[in-house]
This record gives structure tokens, C-alpha cells and sequence, in this order.
């Protein structure tokens, strides 16, 4: 039985706290930053939508990418497309073309991420502590990481919103480097579902 107090699993949940948290409470400040470059609120609303959609549209495919690639290299190219996101949004939210790009980007800051993170927890947890597991993501990631994201990027946009963008994108690589030396093993390295059970479409096709 995995238990909540492994080592394997406390390198792991610092990262949403610590990184995926921490970048997304930023987007609390993007329709800031757009009213600041002229934008109308119906545009800043359709701005919101398409990052809605590409998430969406991740979680439609989640499971084909969980059995490609791995929850190591989902998380590592989740965390580098979040870092690209924030700096194209700090240095370009002036032009459209930068922005519908990097709302696109989305599916990889939340969409992919999550996904992943969940999958994780699922794998590592077990099925008598699912409800446990996925408890403590939750508090981690949303409520701990929450309010320090959301703190830290406060104090940054107050000093300035674009370096608010950059450390933004500074965390997302700090969490690429954290997957990359303390994220490892069975239940990450493999594509697939890690615990030999079938994926859903594998046990309608027996």
C-alpha cells in the first residue's frame, strides 16, 4: 500500500504549489493587462473563451496522451509551454497574433498539467486512497498554491505587470527543472496507465 507520507510523493506535490499554482494565479491579472493595452472587454471575453476551448479540447484527448507519452514528459512540456506562454503575454499582449497564440497555450498550462498531475496522484495513491490522494492535490495545488500565487503576483504587478509575466514564466521553469532531477520511475517514465489495469477503450475492444 503507497501512503501519502512517501518520499516520492512529497517531491511531487510541491510542484503544483510551488510552480503550475503560481503561474496560473496570474491569469487573474490578464484581463488587466489587456484593459491596459486598449482591448474591450468583449475582446478580453473572447480572449477567456479560447483559452477555454484549448483546455477543453486537452481534456478531450487526455486520454490518448496518457497513453503515448508519459506523465514525466506531459508535465516537463506542460511547464515549458507554460513558461513560453507567460513570456510571450509579458512581452507581447499589445498584438493579436501573440495572444490568440498564447491563449492556445492554455491547454498546456492548465489542460495538459492537470491531467497529468491527477493521473499521478490516481497512480500513485491506489484505490483504497483515491479520495485521499486527490484531497491533498486539491489542497495543495488550489488552495495553498492558490493563495501564494496570488500573492506573489500581486506584489509583482505592483512593481510592474510585465515583471509579474516574468516571474510567471521563471516558476513554470523552475517546476520544468524540479520534473526533470525529482519526478521519476515506474509510475512516471511509462506511457500508459502504470498500474496494469486497462485503459476503458482497451476493455470495451476485450
Amino acid at each position: 500500500m503507497r501512503c501519502c507520507a512517501s518520499a516520492w510523493c512529497w517531491r511531487f506535490l510541491p510542484l503544483p504549489s510551488c510552480c503550475s499554482s503560481r503561474t496560473r494565479r496570474i491569469t487573474a491579472f490578464f484581463s488587466l493587462l489587456l484593459d491596459q493595452h486598449g482591448f474591450s472587454r468583449g475582446a478580453i471575453g473572447q480572449f477567456w473563451a479560447l483559452g477555454v476551448v484549448a483546455e477543453i479540447g486537452v481534456f478531450a484527448l487526455a486520454h490518448r496522451l496518457l497513453m503515448r507519452f508519459s506523465l514525466r514528459d506531459i508535465l516537463m512540456a506542460s511547464l515549458l509551454l507554460a513558461a513560453l506562454r507567460w513570456l510571450m503575454i509579458g512581452l507581447g499582449a499589445g498584438k493579436l497574433w501573440v495572444l490568440l497564440i498564447a491563449q492556445c497555450l492554455h491547454a498546456a498550462t492548465f489542460g495538459s498539467f492537470h491531467s497529468a498531475g491527477v493521473e499521478l496522484v490516481r497512480r500513485h495513491f491506489g484505490h483504497g486512497h483515491q479520495g485521499q490522494g486527490q484531497a491533498l492535490y486539491s489542497a495543495v495545488s488550489f488552495g495553498a498554491g492558490g493563495a501564494l500565487g496570488a500573492l506573489l503576483s500581486g506584489f509583482a504587478w505592483e512593481l510592474s505587470p510585465m515583471l509579474a509575466f516574468m516571474l510567471a514564466a521563471a516558476a513554470a521553469l523552475l517546476g520544468w527543472w524540479l520534473v526533470r532531477v525529482a519526478v521519476h520511475g515506474a509510475l512516471v517514465d511509462n506511457p500508459g496507465f502504470g498500474d496494469g489495469e486497462l485503459a476503458p477503450g482497451q476493455a470495451a475492444a476485450r
